[in-house]
């Protein structure tokens, strides 16, 4: 008899979607040293792998952290994306511009194939934006998605309004009690914040008087944000008034209007299980999620505490009252 046929070649191992901003050996430089035994560790559960190239003082230690494996992305399509440089000449640390008002729409809206909505996207901050924004980038380089960046109302519904293809304006909340931490980590940390940028501008404050000042503690932090109604602003920029927003009501109400108006709503809480619906109920292309990290580049310190006590749980319910009132979230 013949022979058997030969066993069927090993399934190739997953790629490795690399994510820096996970890796958490000393520095958060992605750099552990054989040479030292360092240990190459990741954050959020994303999984280490070395990889053959040299780092510091060429030492051989360079080290990848991999996205763990989401089955429901099993034969979705992974994303390439790269950094673009923001209005302004700021880095080039997000996949699309954040400031770039009504010049963000795209020339022509058109349609994926097979797909029955162009999706205007408005980004809310600290709403997982930047993993939507990655996910879409080649869409958007296609016509098929605008990526309209931190925007407002006017350049929003002006854009829509452009477009001969039918058109979805979706925007992204989140819970908001983990909404105001993030605001508050990221702003302490400093990596690119608005607050940073705002603190630094008219209050004329370095790192170490931001921590220090309005951001010496999340409850006093916080009830800075209360008093002052933050954050006061003198440009154009976005078509805003005089008042730029850090509430996520505020925020909301300045992209998509006060009651906000919306086609689809995506919870950074369920981000993941909201965009497969999405793609899916319109038609999209199956392009994965990232997961993307907010704020851990170049950390050095930890923030302070964030337990939310009942003073700062009571202060949440106040200045962003909108989010229970018209988004649907419980109050603690």
């Amino acid at each position: 008899p013949p022979p058997p046929p030969p066993p069927p070649p090993p399934h190739p191992p997953p790629a490795c979607h690399h994510d820096a901003s996970r890796c958490s050996s000393v520095g958060n430089d992605c750099c552990a040293p054989l040479i030292f035994n360092e240990a190459a560790t990741c954050r959020d559960g994303f999984s280490p792998k070395r990889v053959q190239e040299r780092c510091g003082e060429n030492w051989e230690g360079t080290y990848q952290c991999c996205q763990p494996n989401d089955v429901r992305f099993d034969g979705w399509t992974h994303p390439r994306y790269h950094t673009v440089t923001q209005t302004g000449g700021g880095p080039g640390s997000f996949c699309a511009n954040h400031y770039c008002a009504g010049w963000c729409c795209t020339r022509e809206c058109r349609l994926a194939p097979g797909a029955t909505k162009h999706v205007v996207f408005a980004h809310i901050e600290k709403s997982g934006g930047s993993s939507i924004e990655c996910a879409s980038q080649g869409w958007a380089a296609q016509g098929f998605w605008t990526n309209m960046g931190h925007t407002s109302v006017g350049a929003v519904t002006g854009c829509a309004a452009r477009c001969n293809v039918p058109v979805a304006i979706v925007v992204t909340v989140r819970e908001p009690y983990k909404y105001w931490q993030s605001v508050f980590s990221y702003s302490w940390i400093g990596d690119a914040a608005f607050l940073t940028w705002w603190l630094g501008k008219y209050g004329g404050m370095g790192t170490e008087q931001r921590r220090a000042g309005p951001l010496r503690s999340f409850l006093h932090f916080m009830r800075w944000v209360e008093a002052t109604g933050c954050c006061g602003w003198d440009g154009p920029r976005l078509q805003s008034p005089d008042r730029w927003p850090i509430s996520q009501s505020g925020r909301l109400h300045r992209a998509c209007g006060d009651p906000c108006r919306y086609d689809r709503l995506l919870h950074t809480e369920t981000l993941t299980d909201d965009w497969i619906a999405m793609v899916t109920d319109f038609g999209l292309p199956r392009v994965a999620l990232p997961r993307l990290n907010e704020a851990v580049g170049g950390r050095t310190k930890t923030p302070p505490n964030m337990t939310l006590t009942d003073e700062i749980v009571a202060i949440i319910n106040r200045v962003d009252a909108p989010m229970f009132s018209e988004f649907g979230y419980q109050k603690r």
